[in-house]
């Protein structure tokens, strides 16, 4: 995907799961079967879960920071490998491993971020980096905002 514009590049990004084999979309025409992996659940068999069952696997979580960047300390870079390469391992069919952005406590930084059309730019090119360099198939945003009416918050408005 390098070359072209970043937002094309996330779109693109977003969309792969979409986009992937008949066998694939036939699967998840039956449904799809998420696994939702945080970063303090790895002593778990992943492969077999993964091979079992999963049309996705989504790892929690990155959070989005105020200037755009992306704090993703919380996930082993061993891991990104180890989730890919059970994902690559099922025989037959496509399971899509998508990265969540935000979650419990880890949106803080989302509003910020996409209050200009600066930071919305770096916040994607933070994103495409990411997906590029552990070679994932998309993104899960879970821009949670404090509670309250949701509506009048600076963050609901940025959000639409």
């Amino acid at each position: 995907m390098r070359g072209l514009p970043v937002i094309v590049r996330l779109a693109l990004a977003i969309s792969a799961p979409l986009a992937q084999s008949r066998a694939s979309q036939e699967l998840h025409a039956q449904g799809v079967v998420a696994g939702y992996l945080p970063e303090y659940r790895w002593y778990v068999d992943v492969e077999s879960a993964v091979a079992c069952c999963l049309t996705d696997l989504i790892l929690f979580s990155v959070q989005p920071l105020a200037s755009g960047t992306l704090d993703a300390h919380w996930i082993n870079p061993a891991n990104f490998a180890r989730a890919r390469a059970a994902a690559d391992a099922v025989p037959g069919r496509v399971v899509n491993v998508l990265l969540s952005v935000g979650g419990a406590g880890r949106s803080g930084g989302f509003a910020a971020a996409c209050a200009s059309k600066g930071g919305r730019r770096k916040l994607v090119k933070s994103l495409v980096a990411l997906l590029d360099a552990h070679a994932l198939d998309g993104l899960d945003f879970d821009w949670e905002v404090r509670p309250g009416n949701y509506f009048k918050t600076a963050d609901g408005f940025r959000f639409y």
